[in-house]
């Protein structure tokens, strides 16, 4: 028979590890993400994006729930620790210095757009950026030499949507959208201006899409280890070929594993 002493030392084992199995439990089952989602309702883009973040992450064992504010905002939010990741983002070096950027979950391309009958010389240099206006969001990146430059003329706006109204009424000359927001953002402004809003050759980035999680939050470099393994999966087990086929888009994943960002 057990003493009354060995059972009272193997029930508070027992409560120790049942502790601790809860709190493991606890951390990895809820993950807070945000981006500016105002119009993910009406928009196919936004909606690949987060099946993609979400289904990575319920490979891993979480359960996603999504938060919605403006671009500069959520950056922010997430840097200052108050959601543990952003997505929908590009990587560039300042954001590495805050943020721990996960493996890319889509590829794409930046390129500086112009309404179709103005002439704009363009040669992939910031100097011949330097004679025109350009309307960008607060807080986007477009690569690191414009991002770190100093002497252009630069409208910033809170509202990526603005851009393609400031554009066609002639406030701006180009604005920087990758190939998947642009037509989004024409669609939500004036679906006529899809064939007036062309790219500039050549693209100012060939960008890779990543999750930003904050380094604020205590095991975060974990969560995003556990969304880059999901991500993986995902890949591997055909999710993201459905996942494509659903959205008529392609991620570029299937095509390269590699993280190709430029």
């Amino acid at each position: 028979m057990c003493s009354k002493k060995n059972t009272s030392f193997f029930v508070i084992v027992f409560i120790l590890l049942l502790t601790d199995l809860y709190a493991y439990a606890g951390e990895k089952k809820i993950v807070h993400l945000v981006a500016h989602r105002r119009f993910h309702k009406v928009d196919a883009t936004m909606q690949l994006h987060e099946e993609i973040v979400k289904q990575a992450f319920v490979h891993a064992g979480y359960t996603v729930i999504f938060h919605s504010r403006p671009f500069i905002r959520a950056l922010s939010a997430v840097q200052d620790g108050k959601f543990h990741a952003i997505y929908t983002t590009f990587r560039n070096k300042e954001r590495e210095k805050i943020f721990y950027a996960s493996d890319a979950y889509l590829s794409t391309k930046i390129f500086f757009y112009k309404k179709k009958d103005k002439t704009i010389f363009y040669d992939g240099s910031i100097h011949s950026l330097k004679p025109y206006r350009i309307g960008i969001t607060r807080g986007w990146s477009v690569n690191d030499k414009f991002d770190s430059a100093k002497d252009l003329n630069i409208t910033y706006v809170n509202r990526p949507i603005q851009l393609i109204s400031m554009l066609h009424n002639e406030r701006i000359d180009i604005t920087p959208f990758d190939t998947f927001q642009v037509q989004t953002f024409i669609q939500q402004v004036d679906p006529k201006y899809k064939k007036l809003t062309v790219p500039i050759y050549p693209p100012a980035r060939k960008a890779t899409v990543h999750a930003l999680f904050s380094k604020k939050i205590s095991g975060n470099k974990k969560r995003m280890q556990h969304f880059n393994e999901g991500l993986k999966k995902i890949i591997s087990n055909g999710t993201i070929r459905k996942i494509e086929q659903k959205y008529g888009l392609e991620t570029g994943l299937l095509k390269s594993g590699k993280d190709t960002d430029e």
